[in-house]
This record gives structure tokens, C-alpha cells and sequence, in this order.
């Protein structure tokens, strides 16, 4: 089976041109207040018509009533963390807003929610007419999270007043949102509390009544004051303290630590932090004001917290010329915060992050995670510019933040002082990753039509499909272009909300200027792309020896479902033969597909030699090829596949792995670009083959096709594998780490005597004479690997060493990612004894078990489900011991078990456990009164193992037939 032209393109050329004029394209789509602030909230005023404003607030919409707008917050806030008292876990503390009135009216709406006011104490008075206001009243619309104060006259249009209330809120134990508490072990033991806030998108209310909505009438600037403890705390804003701690009257051993004023901003980006912590900063001559990273005193090496300070100076010094725009504040912390639900924040001047992805240990973590780290904390300061400086109007455009920060973290992390070839991650953390998700029927546009309420979109769609539009752009209107076209947007917009009109508008300006303008505007353009979900499908088919068809359709996860008729701009770029250039002063498109065209012809001079449309992937859409042009394709990557470059190598694969999961090709004509894989030593495109070839390992492991599957696979990794080396080595730049991970990855997972080697080569070294606790030889990116070979290697049921010498380890382990390393290891066991064993460790609460249950007992029985030696070992012990498995782990454990096994389980299987399992779920199911997330699990299994039948039945015999020819034993 080819590609699905159906039918022949050559036959329907005209037919189809004829359609295309009707078809529609989509829906249609310390010190003063800063200057400009006034200016802004009048320019502000003029743009509502006064019937909107008048209004008290809309009943059908979440939005506050822009009648009254802040100016200027002056906010004290004492969190409690130590005290015997019913005080403790809350936060006293007072706001007095300086607040404009744009339209006369008799209250004022902001939101608080889950906070105690003092309503009898709460005031407005008059600056400009000045004198008191009476406050004749309180409501609450707790939908809405609206706090109304009433009043006995009216606010005058144009004036300006003190609106005070005091309050107290929750320092919450139960989210980790809004002012919430953390906590982390001392090395002492004891446990330390510390007070932190996540207040996007609408969590400020939480700590402290505001106007908690991120649009320009509602920016206004801060003067924060913390209150804290005098001994054993020190408190951090988003800007630094001003003058001494002042002692709290009437409160002993409290002081008020007094922050500048900051810049104006949304309420969402305000942090406050009381702790402990120390910190770290990066040398002045890397950045011109401090940059430093904090965290919990026992996280604090030589080392850990210094990577993450120097890169983000490097990285603020590289912002600050590349945007042409000062970072506007005095300082830059980053905290590291041990509860932390988001992975990081952009609070401006005081961003937070989970601690993995700021700390980075050199003993302790990997050259990936160094690497992550890096592009975290770029992300993160990004949004220094693009959403704290130039922000969202409204969520439904947080594209505008979420897009740039995920987009220009990869520019950022290139100097950041790490080897991690970060820009060339795109086509795979970017592209790839966005059309896996926006290619579901669960996708939705980037730019959403919700401003009526909050909004959450998919991170997919707003972080990397956004990312990749921009990245998009920047091929259509080039480098030079986007940059000055961008930093005329940061200037034009500074401390304001934008639509992202107000984007295509600076970029078409620029283009225009800069002779770089297509002939479609950029909002005519990316209309198409952020206002309808999904992306096209571009087939290419050789009309005769110098043209080519070249159609779009929308891409759909399965192609037998009926087409859309949402269409695209698409640039076409390519390269050919004859010109294998991949630069990308080559990267313009040399065609468009307009939003009305499905389908056109595309002249070269020869259609004979291969040719490769959306080179990189700079484009965000894939593309198949007819049968003769991927014929060409292959048998230039088994030529020499250099001559074509990486991130198109990429893509290919992924296109054709993806295009035969939607069964727009047959899987073969995907497996056949695989074959030249031998000579790969690029990582870039071995994720790409990962991320395609683990499902097929998943389903085929215990079929009969798995023998010519693992020596496909092994012939394909075996020799890139020796080329690198096995054993890593201290000189390993990231890449080649990254690669050497994904390569032994297959050979342990296949059995194969190099795994082995290396492990026994690295275990009997450790054995022999162990090092200090806590040097642990085996180097850190390959320790997954090795620990899980070197237990799978252990066959003699007589001999347990290695299992018993990790189990040792785990124990001299506690509480670090070794102990989780360990178990996942000791499931690799081929022993039945031992897997047994291993089992009843599980679930005994005896105090001898060297296993810690509670943490580590499911993962140990989940990851013996992906060992094919130990799946009906394991079942078995599930249906005797499923009393026990729930008594100890929960209810949901036996499902999670189940959830695992199902994945490996089809009519393929070469043994009955496929029936067994679903026969047993048919059972659990008849039980009463099964809570509705057991129920809900279990039918997700079966629901798994219906689609692994039917994939099978699609796939199976191709794969199978596949593997046949090709393979040579």
C-alpha cells in the first residue's frame, strides 16, 4: 500500500483546482511611580465605550469591571510558619491600593477568594477630590471570586483614591498555589517550613484582595513589605530589601523587611518567600546586576547552585543585547522550591523552580538534565521580556508569553556555558512533540476565542506549537527581520497587554521595511495557523520530469475519517540533488500554498533526482512523498545520509512513522528509511527513531515477530554504539552522552553481550573495592542501563551478589533518585526465585525489608511488568495476593499494574495471558460499589488492549513480512 492519492493525483489535478476557489479557508477569522504609567491608563480609557464601563460587572462574563483600575499597590504581609498558637499557617497583613475611577460609580469589584477580610475596618479615601468615602456594605459573588465593596456616593470620573483593607489569608498546607506552605528535611532531620506563592494565572487572590487579571488597566507597581521572624528566616521579593529589618511593635522577635518599588507589572508575577534558604551568585563581571540562585542549606555545594547561577547571567547578558531592551529590574533571583507543582515560574525579578530543574549535581544528575536545566531557566527569563514586560491581553493569547519563552529558550540555552547543541533540539522538542499532540482530536487553536473567563489550553499547543509557528516565521520573513520586528514590539507595547494582532502588525511593518514582505501578510498568514487547530499534510507526487503536485489536506490521526476543509498558507521550501543546500540562507520559501489552493504544481528542474520539501522542519507541517521520490529518498541515506541534513533525516522519520500510524502509507515504506541507521550518529535523529520504534518494541515483545525485530534493531544501533564507545568518559560532550544513552537503552533492552560486558566490567570494579557512599563509579547518564544489564546478566540462581550488593546500596541510599535507579534495576532479574522474591518484598511491612514500601513497592511491581520475563510471574501474584497488593499500596495499585501489563498485551501474544488479564478485569468490574477511578483504570486497560488487537490486525502481517525479507541470519 503507497500513499493514499486517491485518485492518481495526475487524474484529478484540475478537478481538485476547481474546488479550491470554493473552499473556505477556516473560521474568519523606591521611588516615583514610573513614568508612563498615567499616560497608559488614559490612552486605556479611551479605547472602552463608557456603557461597558458604567457597569458594575457583566453577569455573563468572569472579568472584572474596568471602572476602577489600580495604580499603585502598598502591601504588608506576615506569613506565620512557627507558632503553637491557631495563628500559625495564616498570613495578617494589609493592601492599600491607590486606585484610578475611569467611570463614576458607587463600588469597587476585585477579587479575593479564601481570605478573612476585616470588613469593618476597611477604607476609601479620596486623594483627588479629597476626603473619606463611606463604605455602606460587602458582597461576595463566590463564582467569580468577586469582593464588592459598596459605597454611600459615588467615585467621581478621573479620580484618584486609597482604597485600605485589612486582612488575613492562608499560608495553605493543602495547594501549592496562591501563598502556600513547604517544607524540607534539615541534615539534622528536622523539618523546616518555608512560605512561597504561585499566583498564575489567578492566584494572587488567594494571598491578598487585588485586581487579579493580567490587562493593562489592571498593571499598577508594588511596594511589598514581608513580615517574618527575626531569627532563622530572611525574606525575598521580586525586588531587593531597602534599608534595615524594622522591628514589628508588639510583636517580639518580628521585624518588617521593606522591598523597593517594583516596575509596572500584573499582580500574577508578584512573589513572596520566607525561608532559610542560601544562595549562590554568579561573578559581576558576567552580568551588570546580581544574579543568584537559592536553595535549602543542604542542597547548597560547591557546585550545585553555581551552574544555574552563571548561566542565567550569561544568558540575561545575551537577552539584553539580542532584544535590545535592559532587563528592568535590579536583581534576578531563582529559588529552587521543594514543593512546587508548576515546573517553573517567571515572577519577575524572583523566578521559581522545581528543584531538578534548577539544582544540578554533578555526581548526582545527568548531562540531559544539565542540559534541561539550562533551557528551564532560559525559558524562564525569556519571559522577562516576552509576558512580563509585553504580557497577554487576556489568557486566551498566553501563546504570546508561553510561545517566545519555549521558542527563544533554545537561543538562550546556547549561552548558557553548557556543550548541548541546543539549537539544533527544535525539529525534536519542538515540532515533533507539538504535532504529536495537535494532530488528536482533543487539539484546540493556539489563539483561543474564550475572554469571557480564565482559559487553560494545552500546553502542547500554546508552548510548542506556538514555538514552532514562531520558529515558522522566522524562516518566511528571516532572522534579521524577526529580531527587529520583535524588539519594535517589545518597545511599542512595554509594561502593556497585546493581542497577538499587535505581533503580525510589528512584523508586517518590519517586513515591509526591510524588503522582506511575501505577498501575504503575516496576519493573513499565521491567521490560518493560530486560529484553527491542527496542521496540514503536504504530498508530493512527480507530475513528469520538471513538475510536481503538491497538495494540502488537514492531517488527521486516521485518515479514514472523513477530510476538513481547514486550510493553510504554506511556505515551500526544498532542496534538491542537485542543490543539497540545508543552510539556512536557503530556508525561504520558494512557493506558498494559499489558504484557498488544495492543490498546484511546483517546477524544478528535474523531478528525476530526490527532493526533500520543508527541509529542518521549519515549516509546521509534514510531508509524504510518492512512491518513486522516497525511493530516491532511501537510496540517498543509504548512500550517504550526511548529504542530507540531520533535522530533515528527522523529520522524514517521523512523517512516514507518524503518516503509517494515521495509514496514509504503509508501514513498510517507513520501516525502509531505517535501513541506512547503521551509519546514524546523530541524537537528534536517534530520539526521532526512539520515539517511533519503542511502540513497536512494546507491542511486538512477546509475539512471534520479536526475534527478527531484535536483530533488526540490533543490527541498526550495534555499530554507532561501538563507534562512541559504550563506557562514558568525562571528556563526553552532551550529545554524544545523550546518544550513547539511546543506543545502550536497545542493547539491554535486546540482551545483547555488550550491555553485559560493560556491566560486568563496571559492577566487578565496584565490587572489588567499593568507594566512599557516595561516589558511585558507574558513570551517571548510563547508570540506568548498567544497573538494570549487570542484575540481568546475573543468572545463576546460587549467586545473587549483584542483587544483594544493591539492595545494600539502596539501603546506604535513602531519599536520592539512586534508591529508584535500584529498583527498576532489580526488575531486570531473569530468575524466577529471585523475581519472586523480589515481589514479596513488595508488600512486606516487616521492619527488616530492606525496601521502602511505601515509595518504592508499586514501582517495583509496575517495572517487573515491562520485564517479559517476570509478566506472568507477576500476574500470577497479582490475582493470588490482590487483598494484599490493595491493603498495602491502595485501591488503585492493582489497576496501575494492570495499566502497565496492558500495553505489552494483544491477540499476538504467544501466550494466554492477554485473556487471562481481561478476564480477570471482566470479574473486578462485576464487583459493587468499585470507586469510579478503579473503574475507570481497569476499562482503560481493556481499552488498551482493544487497540493493540487492532493495530495488530492493521500492522502485524507488514511488519511481520518486513522483517522477514530484510533480515539475514
Amino acid at each position: 500500500m503507497g500513499i493514499h492519492f486517491a485518485p492518481k493525483l495526475k487524474l484529478v489535478a484540475a478537478a481538485l483546482l476547481l474546488i479550491s476557489a470554493e473552499t473556505n479557508g477556516g473560521p474568519p477569522l523606591q521611588g516615583e511611580i514610573p513614568i508612563g504609567l498615567f499616560e497608559t491608563k488614559e490612552d486605556l480609557a479611551l479605547t472602552f465605550k463608557e456603557t461597558e464601563l458604567s457597569k458594575t460587572y457583566q453577569e455573563e462574563s468572569y472579568r472584572l469591571p474596568l471602572s476602577v483600575q489600580p495604580i499603585h499597590y502598598d502591601l504588608e504581609i506576615r506569613p506565620i510558619l512557627d507558632s503553637t498558637g491557631t495563628d500559625q499557617f495564616t498570613a495578617p497583613g494589609k493592601v492599600a491600593i491607590h486606585v484610578k475611577c475611569f467611570v463614576a460609580t458607587n463600588s469597587i469589584a476585585l477579587h479575593s477568594k479564601e481570605i478573612e477580610i476585616q470588613h469593618d475596618q476597611v477604607t476609601v479615601v479620596g486623594i483627588n477630590p479629597a476626603g473619606n468615602v463611606d463604605v455602606t456594605g460587602h458582597s461576595v459573588d463566590e463564582d467569580r471570586s468577586f469582593y464588592v465593596i459598596h459605597l454611600g456616593s459615588n467615585l467621581e470620573a478621573d479620580g484618584e483614591y486609597i482604597l485600605t483593607i485589612p486582612f488575613t489569608s492562608l499560608v495553605a498546607t493543602n495547594r501549592l498555589s496562591g501563598l502556600y506552605l513547604s517544607t524540607y528535611q534539615a541534615e539534622d532531620g528536622s523539618t523546616k517550613n518555608l512560605a512561597t506563592t504561585q499566583f498564575q494565572k489567578d492566584d494572587a487572590q488567594r494571598a491578598f484582595p487585588c485586581f487579579d487579571e493580567p490587562s493593562t488597566a489592571f498593571r499598577a507597581t508594588f511596594n511589598v513589605t514581608i513580615g517574618r521572624k527575626a531569627d532563622g528566616f530572611h525574606s525575598l521579593a521580586n525586588t531587593e530589601r531597602i534599608g534595615d529589618p524594622e522591628p514589628i511593635p508588639g510583636l517580639t522577635g518580628w521585624v518588617w523587611d521593606k522591598h523597593a518599588i517594583t516596575v509596572n507589572m500584573p499582580v500574577y508575577l508578584i512573589a513572596i518567600i520566607v525561608s532559610d534558604f542560601e544562595s549562590e551568585t554568579a561573578p559581576e563581571e558576567l552580568y551588570r546586576v546580581p544574579v543568584r540562585t537559592w536553595a535549602a542549606p543542604p542542597l547548597m555545594t560547591d557546585t550545585s547552585a553555581k551552574f544555574s547561577a552563571q548561566a542565567a547571567a550569561r544568558m540575561l547578558s545575551f537577552f539584553e543585547e539580542y532584544y535590545d531592551f535592559e532587563y528592568q529590574l535590579n536583581k534576578m533571583d531563582s529559588v529552587a522550591i521543594p514543593d512546587f507543582a508548576a515546573g517553573a515560574m517567571e515572577n519577575w525579578g524572583l523566578n521559581t523552580y522545581r528543584i531538578n530543574l534548577m539544582v544540578w549535581f554533578e555526581e548526582e544528575n545527568t548531562l540531559f538534565e544539565k542540559w534541561r536545566s539550562a533551557a528551564v531557566v532560559a525559558h524562564e527569563l525569556v519571559h522577562q521580556w516576552f509576558g512580563n514586560l509585553v504580557t497577554c491581553e487576556w489568557w486566551n493569547d498566553t501563546w504570546l508569553n508561553e510561545g517566545f519563552a519555549r521558542y527563544f529558550q533554545f537561543i538562550g540555552a546556547n549561552y548558557s556555558g553548557g556543550d548541548f547543541r541546543s539549537l539544533d533540539r527544535y525539529v525534536i522538542d519542538v515540532t515533533q512533540l507539538a504535532m504529536a499532540y495537535d494532530e488528536s482530536v482533543n487539539t484546540e487553536p493556539v489563539h483561543s476565542s474564550i475572554t469571557h473567563r480564565v482559559v487553560d489550553q494545552a500546553s502542547r499547543v500554546v508552548y510548542e506549537k506556538a514555538a514552532g509557528l514562531l520558529r515558522m516565521m522566522q524562516s518566511f520573513l528571516t532572522e534579521e527581520t524577526l529580531i527587529k520586528g520583535l524588539r519594535n514590539y517589545l518597545k511599542r507595547h512595554q509594561f502593556k497587554g497585546v493581542h497577538q494582532d499587535d505581533l503580525f502588525t510589528a512584523l508586517t511593518e518590519q517586513a515591509q521595511e526591510d524588503g522582506t514582505f511575501t505577498e501575504f501578510s503575516v496576519k493573513e498568514i499565521m491567521d490560518t495557523w493560530t486560529l484553527q487547530s491542527g496542521f496540514p499534510l503536504v504530498q508530493v507526487s512527480r507530475a513528469d520530469d520538471r513538475t510536481l503536485y503538491i497538495s494540502q489536506e488537514r492531517y488527521r490521526p486516521d485518515s479514514s475519517q472523513n477530510a476538513s476543509s481547514e486550510l493553510w498558507y504554506v511556505p515551500i521550501s526544498f532542496v534538491t540533488a542537485s542543490n543539497p543546500d540545508f543552510s539556512f540562507s536557503n530556508s525561504r520559501p520558494k512557493a506558498w500554498i494559499d489558504k484557498d489552493t488544495i492543490l498546484q504544481t511546483l517546477t524544478l528542474d528535474s523531478t528525476n533526482e530526490w527532493v526533500i520539501i520543508n527541509p529542518d522542519a521549519r515549516g509546521f507541517y509534514r510531508v509524504i512523498y510518492d512512491d518513486q521520490l522516497t525511493r530516491l529518498i532511501q537510496e540517498q541515506l543509504l548512500k550517504d545520509h550526511n548529504v542530507i541534513s540531520f533535522g530533515s533525516r528527522s523529520q522524514l522519520l517521523d512523517d512516514y512513522f507518524r503518516s503509517a500510524s494515521a495509514k496514509y502509507v504503509n508501514i513498510q515504506y517507513a520501516l525502509n528509511l531505517t535501513r541506512y541507521l547503521s551509519q546514524e550518529d546523530d541524537f537528534i535523529v536517534w530520539t526521532t527513531v526512539v520515539n517511533n520504534l519503542a511502540p513497536l518494541y512494546t507491542r511486538l515483545t512477546d509475539t512471534t515477530a520479536y526475534e527478527a525485530f531484535r536483530t533488526y534493531i540490533l543490527n541498526l544501533v550495534v555499530e554507532p554504539l561501538r563507534r562512541i564507545g559504550a563506557n562514558q568518559l568525562p571528556t563526553d560532550s552532551t550529545p554524544i552522552a545523550v546518544l550513547r544513552t539511546q543506543l545502550l537503552d536497545w542493547v539491554c533492552s535486546l540482551s545483547h553481550e555488550i550491555c553485559s560486558q560493560t556491566a560486568n566490567e563496571l559492577f566487578s570494579g565496584w565490587l572489588s573495592s567499593p568507594p566512599p557512599v557516595d561516589n558511585v563509579p558507574v558513570p551517571t547518564d548510563i547508570q540506568p542501563m548498567i544497573y538494570c544489564g549487570a542484575v540481568a546478566a546475573s543468572t545463576d540462581p546460587a549467586n545473587t551478589t549483584i542483587q544483594n550488593f544493591l539492595l545494600e546500596e539502596y539501603g546506604r541510599n535513602r531519599g536520592t533518585r539512586q534508591q529508584s535507579l535500584i529498583v527498576n534495576a532489580l526488575a531486570c532479574d531473569q530468575v524466577d526465585a529471585n523475581l519472586q522474591n523480589l515481589m514479596q518484598k513488595a508488600i512486606d511491612d516487616n521492619p527488616s525489608n530492606e525496601l521502602d514500601i511505601s515509595t518504592h513497592g508499586l514501582q517495583l511491581l509496575q517495572s517487573i511488568a515491562k520485564n517479559s520475563a517476570g509478566r506472568q510471574l507477576l500476574w500470577n501474584f497479582v490475582v493470588n495476593s490482590q487483598s494484599d497488593i490493595a491493603a498495602v499500596h491502595g485501591e488503585m495499585a492493582v489497576p496501575n499494574i494492570i495499566s502497565t501489563l496492558a500495553g505489552y498485551l494483544s491477540t499476538k501474544s504467544e501466550t494466554d495471558l492477554p485473556q487471562q488479564v481481561e478476564t480477570f478485569i471482566s470479574n473486578y468490574l462485576s464487583q459493587p460499589d468499585l470507586p469510579q477511578n478503579v473503574i475507570n483504570s481497569l476499562q482503560a486497560s481493556l481499552s488498551t488492549i482493544s487497540s493493540n488487537n487492532v493495530w495488530m490486525d492493521y500492522y502485524y502481517n507488514d511488519i511481520n513480512t518486513w522483517l522477514s525479507n530484510v533480515i539475514v541470519y
